[in-house]
């Protein structure tokens, strides 16, 4: 960066203290809030299909672009829609009210940490007795998380009465105590 876009992005930066974007969580939704206008001459609808863009900072534009985030202007709310849709989710919705210019992302629906930890209790508790001795390294490899994962597992399993290690850590083995308690 040369010293004249540095002084430009301390500009922006101070000019824009009082803009405030928000992004908030829901279960069902992503909503990123600006507080700034469409260009006169968009509209909502205009965004769904190629368009014109206008950035309104754009210096911020040209370090995105240069950084590879987008590759080319106006074309960044079709990459969106497409990879949206790619990921089977719905495209975004715009709104635009109060000064604020608003987008709604769907968000796809997140299993429960209770339901993840079940399933991945119960896929252990398959390759051990598919295998007593299999290592916590080898359930990370075939479940696929981390081997502090499945140490967190294996302890709230040992526990809960559902298994039990018999031996040293190199050369014992796991036992099923209750297979009926595993579910």
């Amino acid at each position: 960066m040369n010293e004249s876009e540095t002084m430009e992005l301390k500009t922006s930066t101070s000019e824009l203290k009082e803009a405030i974007i928000s992004i908030k969580f829901y279960n069902d939704s992503i909503v990123i809030a600006n507080p700034e206008k469409l260009p006169e001459n968009l509209r909502i609808n205009d965004l769904y299909k190629e368009h014109e863009s206008l950035p309104n900072n754009p210096l911020l534009a040209k370090v995105f672009f240069y950084t590879g985030y987008i590759d080319a202007w106006g074309r960044g709310i079709l990459n969106i829609i497409k990879f949206l849709k790619a990921e089977k989710l719905g495209k975004p919705m715009f709104e635009q009210s109060g000064g604020s210019f608003r987008i709604k992302f769907e968000r796809s629906k997140i299993e429960t940490t209770q339901k993840t930890t079940q399933k991945t209790t119960q896929k252990i508790i398959d390759l051990i007795l598919k295998n007593p001795k299999v290592t916590r390294k080898e359930l990370s490899e075939q479940i696929g998380i981390s081997e502090d994962g499945i140490k967190y597992n294996l302890i709230k399993l040992a526990k809960s009465g559902k298994i039990k290690r018999i031996g040293p850590d190199k050369g014992g083995h796991w036992v099923i105590i209750n297979v009926a308690n595993t579910n």
